[in-house]
């Protein structure tokens, strides 16, 4: 009888725990079957054809039914944008359209990425003269022509990007492409689990953290405090005429994919399980990596994960 009160009890608090960890998740695109509704929905698809963008088992990852894979080919250009693309844009959730400014507090995104053996990097765009590689993205507001004021990259290695801050002064392609503390290499033909933290502010109140599975763990191989984390441009939002459309003009919003330099000679393939966006830590890693061996390492860390 008291085992059966112990097993009770236990069940209790771990389904307390779960729902708790559900409430904090404000979207996941993950695929887990018909057990397990997702979280809201990708709005658009920037992609040259269908076929850019699908659904996959191999590779699979384990918990879900399925996994998303990006295809990108020379010439793949959309809407007339500089570089060539296959990515998600935009999310949407029951309650409507869901974009980042200063309100979104701070937030956890978590992702898995795999990329296959015989990966080229993309080549020097003719035109912008640099070349670039972008799997995760915060866009700036519509109608900025700005770099992305967040974005996770990868082009030889993985890096991340920070440009926050007010771009009337800073110009459209200021910012920062930093190198990750553990160096960054891709490791091949397996899945790779990150957890990035944005806290949200125009000013020098941001901050930006990112940890990545190394030995079962979650560890932190990214810290940035005390800078912008959204972009913004007082002479654009000088000439919105409500309170409301000022707030529309500053409203950023996710992309997941590949965004590459224009490349005539490279195909892009890689894989990701989809987005996860929670206010917490654990319930970021949990909502992305599951309930099985690979969400184990989120309990041992040692970081502090507050900005």
């Amino acid at each position: 009888m008291k085992n059966m009160k112990r097993l009770a009890t236990i069940f209790a608090v771990l389904t307390a725990t779960a729902m708790a960890a559900a409430q904090e998740v404000t979207f996941s695109s993950i695929p887990r079957g018909k057990s397990t509704i997702q979280t809201g929905q990708w709005m658009g698809r920037d992609a040259w054809a269908p076929d850019r963008i699908t659904n996959v088992t191999n590779p699979g990852y384990p918990g879900t039914s399925s996994v998303y894979r990006f295809v990108v080919k020379p010439g793949d250009k959309v809407g007339g944008w500089s570089g060539e693309r296959a990515e998600f844009s935009g999310i949407r959730t029951a309650k409507g359209v869901l974009s980042e400014n200063e309100g979104s507090g701070t937030q956890y995104y978590a992702f898995s990425v795999y990329i296959p053996a015989g990966w080229k990097a993309p080549e020097v765009d003719p035109s912008a003269k640099v070349a670039w590689g972008t799997f995760l993205q915060l866009h700036g507001p519509l109608g900025f022509l700005n770099s992305p004021p967040v974005s996770m990259d990868l082009i030889h290695h993985y890096t991340i990007s920070v440009r926050g801050g007010d771009a009337d002064v800073l110009g459209n392609w200021h910012g920062t492409i930093y190198e990750l503390n553990d160096g960054g290499a891709i490791r091949f033909d397996q899945w790779e689990d990150f957890v990035l933290m944005i806290k949200f502010a125009r000013d020098g109140k941001g901050a930006v953290r990112l940890w990545r599975r190394t030995d079962s763990v979650l560890t932190n191989v990214f810290e940035l405090v005390g800078v912008p984390t959204l972009v913004f441009k007082p002479s654009v939002e000088a000439k919105a005429p409500s309170a409301r459309q000022r707030t529309l003009a500053g409203a950023h919003y996710w992309k997941q994919g590949f965004y590459r330099s224009t490349s005539s000679n490279v195909i892009t393939t890689l894989y990701q399980t989809g987005l996860v966006r929670a206010s917490t830590f654990d319930a970021a890693a949990v909502a992305a990596f599951g309930n099985h061996e690979r969400a184990r390492g989120y309990e041992g860390r040692s970081e502090k994960t507050s900005p």
